[in-house]
């Protein structure tokens, strides 16, 4: 059992980055900017 999923591994592991990627690709980037922005105003505090 191991042995199977020592071999599925880097597939599976390659499959959850394109679904990261395709996710990340499909959020505006007027989003992902005003989250970081918020992010260093809570830094600063």
């Amino acid at each position: 059992m191991n042995h199977f999923l020592q071999q599925h591994r880097p597939s599976a592991q390659q499959h959850v980055e394109q679904l990261v990627i395709d996710a990340w690709d499909q959020i505006p980037r007027s989003v992902i900017r005003s989250y970081i922005d918020h992010t260093q105003d809570i830094c600063h505090q």
